[in-house]
């Protein structure tokens, strides 16, 4: 079952999706495109068996599946904390978004923790059907002062960093009570977050007077507020009405002054991971025809040692050294472009990223094997990349004739400023360097480097004649 609650019925631009009340299609406010189209809901059911090409092919995998969820370190993590567990590491590292991404460590980082929310308010886990890995944690709080149903399962890492340390928010139950509003009301937790802390810092600096928020005063670690907020932005009540819009529109509202705090590119707004630390995650959140969006590619620490699995996972694609996460340059892009269409092909299949190289435990020549098995076609891993980017040209084209060309593949000014305090503290992007690597994406692409866009000589390598004819 596919719905919609009152924040997409309301339009709020990033309105979401939500699959059985736990399960949201968080990104680029497809609920409020529901909404529009006064859709409540979408109910699917079966009653039939799906057929399989190769049958015992695919059983095979399963049982690979299965048994290796249960001893790789990639899986076994994810059981146990689910995508929670990963904050102490972002801490660490100086890359825990914190006060609107001024900074990149959070004082009380442990209080929204996945450990702490396992232990304080856990009940146990769940996952998508049949899946093996069950990185979901769910989460359950039942006192006088407040009440959170289990039903919408609980708060992963992108809702504990965005209502938490993003806000300077350690009182977990309220992050808890934050996650249950948005999948009630369908909103993106990270977007509505992001927009949140863009308000605190708009009225800090008076962008935002006291006459335009309701006289409420807009401060960070209030955890009320928070919740105030998410409520008047899903019935688009008061201040809620403007914040609904998003921190573009509310950035364009309050005036350019505002624009380089405004944490969002092409208007959607950043995801809990700071550019500063990695680059390629730079390339990822310009490239992106969708705006901010870290699934792009690999982020590096995650192929960065050479004895480790992911690593080993992705040689067969011709990368063999592992590279600095400051790195720029030809190598870099070279293995940001090669990793790019890895992530899209999984899109186009539909398959999680947790669960196949390089994120996952399924090695990419297991993954030929299972479309071979599933649908009896004979083919390669030359020729599903091949699908992979053809969905990255297809995007592209999209975004193209709608008007976009590279203008839009920047990153906010905040990025190109050095972080506050943290491991990172002082550490900026490189303007001049990105700036030198996105032409070299495009040229490496076959795409036009003034534009941004695909040439056609590209769409027909790919078989794409129909946008190269409808372009030309």
């Amino acid at each position: 079952v596919l719905t919609i609650g009152p924040g997409a019925e309301n339009l709020v631009r990033y309105a979401c999706l939500l699959n059985e009340l736990g399960h949201a299609n968080g990104r680029t406010g497809m609920g409020a495109v529901m909404g529009s189209k006064n859709l409540k809901a979408i109910v699917v059911k079966g009653n039939d068996r799906i057929a399989f090409a190769q049958k015992e092919k695919v059983q095979e995998i399963a049982r690979f599946m299965a048994a290796e969820a249960k001893t790789n370190p990639l899986s076994k993590s994810l059981n146990e904390l689910g995508t929670a567990g990963s904050i102490p590491g972002k801490q660490k590292s100086g890359m825990l978004p914190t006060s609107n991404f001024k900074e990149g460590a959070f004082e009380d980082f442990e209080k929204i923790s996945g450990l702490t929310m396992m232990n304080k308010i856990g009940k146990g886990n769940k996952g998508c059907w049949a899946c093996p890995i069950r990185c979901k944690m769910v989460v359950e709080v039942d006192t006088p002062e407040i009440l959170v149903d289990s039903r919408y399962g609980g708060p992963e890492y992108e809702t504990l960093a965005s209502f938490g340390s993003l806000l300077l928010n350690g009182d977990l139950i309220s992050i808890a009570k934050a996650h249950e509003l948005c999948n009630k009301y369908s909103l993106d937790t990270i977007s509505t977050g992001v927009t949140i802390a863009f308000a605190i810092e708009c009225y800090e600096k008076g962008f935002l007077t006291s006459s335009e928020t309701d006289g409420l005063e807009l401060k960070y670690g209030d955890a009320s507020l928070i919740l105030k907020l998410i409520e008047m932005i899903a019935n688009r009540q008061g201040l809620g009405d403007l914040l609904a819009e998003g921190v573009k529109k509310v950035s364009e509202k309050l005036g350019p002054e505002t624009k380089e705090f405004a944490m969002e590119v092409k208007g959607q707004e950043a995801p809990m991971h700071d550019v500063r630390g990695r680059v390629s995650l730079a390339y990822a959140y310009a490239f992106s025809p969708i705006g901010a969006d870290h699934l792009v590619s690999v982020q590096e620490t995650l192929v960065e040692n050479k004895e480790g699995m992911p690593f080993k996972n992705i040689s067969c694609l011709g990368i063999l050294e592992p590279l600095d996460k400051m790195e720029y340059g030809p190598k870099k892009i070279r293995q940001f472009y090669y990793l790019m269409n890895v992530f899209s092909l999984l899109n186009t299949l539909c398959i999680c990223n947790f669960g196949v190289a390089p994120r996952g435990i399924m090695p990419l020549g297991k993954l030929v094997e299972l479309v071979e098995g599933v649908t009896g076609w004979q083919t390669s891993l030359w020729e599903l990349l091949k699908a992979g980017e053809r969905t990255v040209n297809m995007a592209r084209s999209f975004n193209a004739r709608e008007g976009f060309n590279r203008e839009q593949d920047n990153l906010p000014a905040r990025f190109f400023q050095g972080m506050e305090n943290g491991r990172l503290e002082g550490l900026k992007l490189d303007e001049e360097k990105f700036r030198q690597d996105m032409d070299l994406l495009y040229e490496m692409l076959g795409w036009d480097v003034s534009t941004g866009n695909p040439k056609a000589a590209k769409l027909y390598e790919l078989g794409l004649d129909w946008i190269a004819e409808e372009t030309l």
